[in-house]
């Protein structure tokens, strides 16, 4: 059991919901073999025992459109894309993509990035999209955010509708993905 706090809008709440997509949000996942097994040290690749199934996952992010910071009064985004694996110690992984100059309608990147995820059944693909062009403290670079269960992943090409700090959809926000495990 975990205790979230539903009335703040943070990372661990983000995380929990893009977990339970794998269920429609039904709220029962069953634990992988290896977690009930007392051997296991989650920070110890070691302790799996031959019970998980690594993959590797290739992200080419390729564009992105209608990428729009909540206050649109600041000018063109320049907008950049941390494309980030969350799950077990072992398993985090993160990378940035090269931020785009004053293109937030249709930035293209033709970035790719590769993963090596030991336990995909504990792992979530992160997509947080930014501006790099923000100054000052009082800034926000946020734009949009996907979060999704890895094992619920498909590959080929995908069109990654973006949500905003509320977890609401933003409209036409989207990013151009192609996914390739191997």
């Amino acid at each position: 059991m975990v205790a979230l706090n539903y009335q703040t809008p943070d990372l661990p709440m983000r995380l929990n919901q893009g977990k339970f997509l794998a269920n429609g949000g039904c709220g029962y996942i069953l634990k992988p073999a290896y977690l009930m097994d007392p051997n296991f040290c989650y920070k110890d690749p070691e302790t799996l025992n031959g019970k998980n199934f690594p993959i590797n996952l290739k992200v080419e992010i390729i564009a992105g459109r209608h990428l729009y910071r909540a206050d649109q009064s600041k000018g063109i985004c320049s907008p950049s894309i941390k494309v980030e694996i969350i799950g077990l110690p072992f398993d985090d992984k993160s990378f940035r993509s090269t931020s785009i100059n004053s293109n937030g309608l249709n930035p293209l990147w033709q970035e790719t990035f590769e993963f090596e995820i030991l336990c995909p059944e504990m792992a979530l693909l992160r997509f947080h999209v930014e501006d790099g062009d923000y100054v000052g403290a009082k800034m926000d670079p946020f734009i949009g955010q996907a979060i999704f269960p890895i094992d619920c992943l498909r590959g080929g090409y995908r069109s990654v509708p973006l949500l905003n700090q509320s977890a609401e959809p933003q409209e036409l926000a989207a990013l151009l993905v192609h996914l390739e495990f191997q």
